[in-house]
């Protein structure tokens, strides 16, 4: 184990919130390590970003559309990154686009409607899939969600359906980790395949048997032993 002292800044996709990356902090905190989250503010809390400390190296940890909504500042000093279930363009191009903006269409018009239950049942099983739904936490809309909460929502999946890369500050010098679920319902195959592509230094994790959840017990023991890797 490493004796380096890491922290992680965490960044969690649409719809998420900082109790997404819950089960991290014990193993996290057993090595020492802290973890910090950002929070968009989609619920009833305040967006939030939080900043690097002077100690340790710098670490980020983000999940789905994570990437897009970390403030761009705190790509700069970042020494490594995870990408976990990410994604630089979300929609493919052509034909094989129309399917995924029109889920994204169909999932605007719920949430313009207050159809939070339909929306968020629906959102949350493809996320879950191929495990139950019950195996996920609690989401962000179990706390509630208010006006500008819903506004954050629909502002970012206007923003998912334009988006065509990673952000131009994502550092591309520093160790990447793609974690990539091999059963993912959310992000489409040809995504998953171009992030793939612009990243062609950084190191994959294939995960069978899950989905866009990451729903594996595996995936923290091996994302912490990559951590330690880069700094044995």
């Amino acid at each position: 184990m490493t004796t380096t002292p890491l922290q992680l800044l965490a960044m969690h996709g649409w719809a998420g919130w900082p109790n997404s990356f819950s089960a991290w902090q014990e193993p996290l905190a057993t090595r020492g390590w802290t973890l910090h989250c950002g929070n968009r503010g989609y619920g009833l809390q305040a967006p939030t970003m939080p900043d690097w400390s002077p100690r340790g190296r710098r670490v980020l940890l983000l999940h789905s559309m994570g990437p897009h909504l970390l403030d761009p500042a705190r790509y700069r000093a970042a020494e490594a990154v995870v990408l976990m279930a990410s994604f630089g363009r979300f929609v493919p191009e052509g034909v094989d686009g129309q399917p995924v903006r029109k889920a994204i269409e169909t999932m605007a018009g719920l949430l313009a409607a207050e159809e939070d239950e339909t929306l968020f049942t629906a959102f949350r099983e493809a996320v879950a899939a191929p495990q139950p739904l019950e195996m996920l936490p609690p989401g962000v809309e179990s706390a509630g969600l208010n006006r500008q909460g819903r506004q954050r929502l629909s502002e970012d999946l206007a923003l998912l359906e334009r988006l065509e890369a990673l952000p131009a500050a994502f550092p591309r010098q520093v160790p990447v980790l793609l974690v990539q679920p091999q059963d993912d319902a959310v992000v489409h195959p040809l995504a998953q395949r171009s992030l793939w592509e612009a990243l062609p230094q950084a190191e994959l994790l294939a995960i069978a048997g899950c989905g866009h959840g990451l729903l594996s017990a595996m995936l923290i023991p091996a994302v912490c032993d990559w951590l330690e890797s880069q700094w044995p």
